[in-house]
């Protein structure tokens, strides 16, 4: 049996348990993360292979094969539940990663505003938005997480990044 016929038919016997398991009516809230916990599971085990084992030994082809694998899982745990930030991170850093800036600040943004208080997606969307040569937005990016923050030295630091990415305009 192949690999993808393998994960189909876990996929199919996952859903049947939900099914089962719920008396065969609509399967419960804490059912349904389980299954997007799966997918995003199966996605972050791809994606590290592809990042950590793969890209270090300069195997780009082989690591683009498991980020694809990585991106597919994170939209099926996505399809299951829209608002799984994890999933939604996870396949933001894979187009990060491909270098899909574009679609990696639209995924980043929806992680924003499920958790308009994540830092770190913040900073990746100004991130991709240098990327992109859109450093006025990565200012602005930079400046509401500044503006969310109360840390002198954190502050400090979004001032001092805010500065370097004014310097290359």
């Amino acid at each position: 049996m192949s690999l993808k016929h393998f994960k189909l038919l876990v996929s199919i016997i996952i859903s049947l348990a939900l099914f089962i398991s719920s008396g065969g009516d609509i399967a419960t809230s804490k059912e349904i993360q389980f299954s997007a916990n799966y997918y995003n599971d199966q996605g972050l085990s791809s994606f590290n292979k592809g990042f950590y084992n793969l890209l270090p030994k300069r195997k780009k082809e082989e690591a683009a094969i498991h980020f694809e694998n990585a991106a597919r899982s994170f939209k099926k745990a996505l399809e299951i539940n829209g608002d799984f930030t994890e999933a939604r991170r996870n396949l933001a850093r894979v187009y990060f990663i491909r270098k899909e800036y574009a679609r990696a600040v639209e995924e980043y943004k929806k992680v924003v505003a499920l958790d308009p208080y994540d830092m770190n997606a913040r900073l990746a969307i100004a991130s991709a938005y240098v990327k992109l040569g859109m450093h006025e937005e990565a200012i602005a990016q930079l400046r509401t997480a500044r503006d969310m923050n109360d840390d002198p030295v954190i502050i400090d630091k979004l001032n001092t990044l805010m500065e370097s990415i004014d310097g290359k305009k």
